[in-house]
């Protein structure tokens, strides 16, 4: 993967996680029966991120290889630690 856009990815991700708490009441209002508020934030954050991911590919016309969306899992799974402990 392009650093640049592993880079762009990796901030993305992060800012997401900074938000977090501002998402909380989004979330239990959003799925109200959900028990595990850490797996709808990280769910959130994973489509998220993809999309944002396929975005900076499409705006260098171009698309990713099966080794660039194994990077990516790699880079989400680095901060899924994180992002499960942020709503506890």
């Amino acid at each position: 993967m392009e650093k640049d856009i592993a880079n762009a990815v990796e901030k993305f991700i992060e800012m997401m996680m900074k938000h977090a708490r501002s998402l909380k009441p989004f979330l239990q209002t959003t799925y109200p029966y959900q028990i595990n508020l850490q797996d709808a934030y990280f769910q959130l954050i994973l489509n998220q991120s993809f999309s944002f991911f396929l975005n900076q590919y499409s705006l260098r016309l171009k698309k990713p290889t099966p080794d660039e969306y194994k990077e990516f899992g790699e880079i989400i799974l680095k901060h899924k630690d994180a992002i499960e402990k942020m709503l506890r």
